[in-house]
């Protein structure tokens, strides 16, 4: 696999990578490995030289010569181990920021392959965007971070004023991170729901919001789906003539029509959640009603148009066509 280093070059105000071939590279480096051995040949040579000159004069020498020599040699034995210090010192901090550049790449890497949009917002633009947050809306990362883009162009013009009013509260200080769901315009103008989160901070030394943003579009159409179920459901309990009722794996009742709780003279219909048959009708009705109930559970066979005589507690007795059928929840039980 072929060497190759990136440097930063400026091109038209921004840095651009650039790319040197193996030649190129071993060409740059090799100047400063020269450097650092003749380093520390210097520094052997200067500890030898100090030593030569402290251990090595003539016993003949006289006072005033063995004192400058000894001046000399020790300056010489200080200049090598200065000379070794920054050898060792620029060797931690080689290591340190070999440290600090391996923890910036697995950061990188974990933003740019980041299942959820990573953005960065300063004065109403996006100055930095994952690959992510510019899939949900549909642009490049560079549309998406261009100096002519902003913030207001991604945000439906209803939800736009509640936005802008979020933006400013954090950038003041107001508070320091919100959180909400908001309707979004991709390039294409398709309308999307997503999840933001964000949070005041700092980037390039100067005031940002920093979050995340999650489509939850899929999630907001399957409440909006729910909602209307259940409104038909509620709609249908509230205005049917019919006797109408849930009941769990234990034959208690969990849902049923107002006109069912009627049947049984409540002045609270909701005394009736929680109950059996056994609470309101004779044992001779509501022991096979709960045999029944309980043998559709085991087979998953409804029960049609069996003809019932309901004998109440309270001595009245009701007739009823009824029909029961399983009520499976999502995972089939």
């Amino acid at each position: 696999m072929p060497v190759s280093l990136l440097l930063a070059r400026h091109e038209a105000g921004r840095m651009a990578p650039a790319r040197l071939s193996a030649p190129d590279f071993e060409k740059r480096r090799k100047p400063f490995i020269i450097l650092k051995r003749t380093t520390k040949i210097c520094a052997v040579l200067l500890a030898a030289v100090g030593c030569l000159i402290i251990f090595g004069q003539p016993a003949s020498s006289s006072p005033a010569l063995a004192r400058a020599m000894m001046m000399i040699g020790s300056l010489a034995l200080v200049a090598s181990v200065s000379l070794l210090w920054v050898l060792v010192l620029r060797r931690r901090v080689a290591e340190q920021t070999a440290v600090l550049k391996q923890s910036e790449q697995k950061f990188r890497s974990l933003v740019e392959q980041s299942l959820v949009g990573v953005y960065v917002i300063q004065d109403g633009h996006f100055v930095y965007a994952n690959p992510r947050m510019a899939e949900i809306y549909g642009y490049s990362v560079e549309e998406l971070t261009a100096p002519s883009f902003n913030v207001r162009q991604t945000v439906a013009d209803a939800d736009w004023p509640m936005v802008e009013n979020q933006i400013k509260r954090r950038m003041s200080g107001e508070i320091t991170q919100a959180h909400y769901t908001v309707r979004a315009v991709r390039k294409d103008g398709f309308l999307i729901h997503v999840e933001a989160l964000g949070a005041q901070g700092e980037y390039n030394g100067k005031p940002a919001i920093l979050g995340t943003v999650a489509d939850i579009t899929e999630r907001k159409v399957a409440e909006i789906k729910l909602a209307e179920a259940s409104n038909l459901l509620e709609t249908l309990l509230d205005a049917s003539p019919d006797c109408i009722y849930f009941k769990d794996r234990s034959s208690h009742f969990v849902r049923y029509s107002k006109a069912f709780a009627k049947l049984f003279n409540l002045s609270d219909a909701g005394k009736l959640k929680g109950k059996t048959d056994f609470d309101f009708f004779l044992p001779e009705h509501a022991r096979p009603a709960f045999e029944d109930e309980q043998e559709i559970i085991r087979t998953g066979k409804p029960l049609i148009g069996k003809f019932e005589a309901e004998h109440h507690a309270d001595g009245r007795v009701t007739h009823a066509l009824t029909t029961k059928v399983p009520w499976r929840d999502p995972a089939g039980n």
